[in-house]
């Protein structure tokens, strides 16, 4: 006895208040034969399902290592001390062993009525009262089912028939962590229905997760349907509206399940719950092991069994002492939690003021660069404009030029001593032209004399083109490129009475009315210039009574 640990102790304890006493030897020796497991001991000693090894033969097994919570700190400083605590784990339930064929068979008819009055109550939406013989069930198994996967929603529901009352975030969907409404249960409830706390759904991971983001305090509320205390415990505190309120006002995040499921089960085993129905807190506090003070997630009590969880020693715990001792640093926390927030919206809206500021200076700065690449672009392509044009025009005044030596050569008539038609010629510039032109001579020839005008003085005739620039008729070629206008730049006109003397293909000078009567007096007009003569060449070609005069024509 003295080689056995403080768990092999409580088991061999727990073992022989279960089967009325019994040789030490013996129980020790059953326990180690089935790995100190309590539950299949109870099943070999009530059903002789394993032969039980003799004292002396049997050989010390390795003794179990103690159960340890998994990420928590326990804080049970304000709960009573360790002899406090020693007698809330002898509150333990025990899996009820299972009684002989006779018990079972006493115990049908009531187990039988028992079951229609459950399933009338549930039939009528009304609160199951606990009456005692009704949570007796000699048919529940050694082992509770454990394994099965249930959800805590379902579990919420099924509390929710049981109790007639309806959870406070109901009317939350269950898309953000609240059990949302069913129709089927709360269509006919009034405003006056008692409220249950606002569990939330998910698995226990999460809710722990939850409480750590969030800086919230958790409450863990375990039940065992098999435990006789369970009907009162939910009909009770569960639906308190002090212990409602609380939970609701303080803003605790309330999870709970039954430990038939595995997820409830899971924690269980972390939360070393002992005895049912089981409520733990949990919270934020700073880490014991830890010089830094950085918050660990920590089990801020556990209440076990019926006599621990009635609403009236709840709230009284919560008000006068776990919300007066762990709310300081939560709201520590919350209040460093809500300034890094701050100072990271601060910095968000910085950062995107800064990028929007610097978006804009690029968009002004692409916008120059579009602009003065624009601005270039266009320069470029008027400057190669120019150029073309400049190409052009002297392309163009290299073949006019070609065309007017050619017609000095070939197009001018010789003056011949028996032309008839006298013409005098009063230039731009202001000098004067005069000679005789035969009146078969054409427009043509008589254009061509003035053309010859605008040649430059060091063009010597003799290097004139024998051959026209362009084949073809001169006529033609003269025609089809303007004529008076596009080709010449010139035209020709009466000083009086006004009458122009437009070109025009193969006309013949006699046929021209101011002049078939023997010549007359016609003026050189550049094209466009016509209606800009000047007030000095007006004056030069008429006299005082307005009519022009031929005395200087000798």
């Amino acid at each position: 006895m003295a080689s056995l640990t403080q768990p092999q102790r409580d088991a061999l304890a727990q073992l022989r208040d279960l089967s009325g006493g019994g040789d030490d030897d013996v129980n020790t020796a059953i326990l180690e034969s089935v790995g100190w497991d309590l539950q299949r001991a109870v099943e070999v000693i009530f059903d002789g399902s394993s032969a039980v090894p003799a004292p002396a033969a049997r050989e010390p097994a390795p003794a179990p290592a103690p159960r340890r919570l998994e990420q928590f700190e326990v804080d049970d400083s304000e709960q009573g001390g360790a002899d406090d605590f020693d007698q809330r784990r002898g509150n333990e339930f025990p899996m009820n062993p299972r009684p002989s064929t006779f018990l079972q068979v006493l115990s049908f008819p009531v187990q039988l009525v028992a079951n229609i009055f459950r399933f009338i109550f549930t039939v009528l939406r009304i609160p199951l009262p606990h009456i005692p013989f009704l949570s007796l069930n000699f048919y529940r198994p050694v082992r509770p089912t454990r394994g099965r996967s249930r959800g805590v929603d379902s579990w919420i529901r099924e509390l929710e028939e049981e109790t007639g009352a309806f959870c406070i975030g109901r009317n939350t969907s269950t898309a953000t962590g609240v059990a949302g409404p069913s129709s089927d249960t709360l269509s006919h409830r009034g405003p006056a229905q008692k409220q249950l706390p606002n569990f939330v759904v998910g698995n226990y991971e999460e809710i722990l997760r939850r409480c750590q983001r969030e800086n919230r305090v958790g409450c863990i509320v375990l039940v065992s349907e098999e435990h006789d205390d369970d009907a009162e415990f939910k009909r009770t505190t569960l639906t308190d509206h002090a212990f409602v309120n609380v939970l609701t006002d303080s803003n605790f995040i309330v999870w709970g399940g039954d430990v038939r499921d595995l997820e409830p089960y899971s924690a269980s085993e972390k939360l070393q719950a002992t005895s049912y129905p089981f409520v733990a807190f949990v919270a934020n506090q700073p880490s014991r092991s830890s010089t830094s003070g950085a918050p660990t997630l920590t089990v801020l009590s556990r209440h076990q069994g019926l006599s621990n969880t009635t609403p009236t020693k709840l709230v009284e715990h919560l008000t006068g002492n776990l919300l007066p001792r762990v709310q300081p640093y939560i709201q520590r926390l919350l209040n460093s939690q809500q300034e890094l927030e701050h100072n990271r919206m601060l910095r968000q809206q910085q950062d995107q003021a800064f990028a929007d500021a610097a978006n804009r200076d690029a968009e002004r700065i692409r916008a120059k660069i579009a602009a003065e690449e624009a601005a270039s672009k266009r320069a470029a392509e008027e400057e190669a404009q120019r150029k073309r044009d400049a190409e052009e025009k002297a392309r163009i005044a290299k073949e006019r030029m070609s065309w007017r030596r050619y017609a000095r050569r070939a197009l001018v008539p010789q003056e011949q001593p028996t032309d008839k038609l006298r013409i005098a010629l009063r230039l731009p510039s202001g000098s004067r032209l005069m000679r005789k032109f035969d009146p078969d001579t054409t427009l043509t020839g008589l254009y061509a004399y003035v053309d010859q005008e605008f040649i430059p003085k060091d063009a010597v005739e003799a290097m004139d083109p024998q051959t026209p620039p362009r084949a073809g008729d001169v006529d033609a070629n003269i025609d089809g490129m303007g004529g008076s206008r596009e080709w010449w730049g010139f035209k020709l006109a009466s000083t009086y009475p006004r009458a122009d003397v437009l070109w025009a293909p193969n006309t013949r000078l006699g046929d021209v009315a101011c002049l078939k009567d023997g010549g007359g007096q016609l003026v050189v007009e550049m094209v466009g210039e016509s209606s800009r003569r000047s007030s000095t060449d007006r004056v030069n070609s008429l006299d005082d009574d307005g009519y022009e005069t031929e005395s200087d024509e000798e």
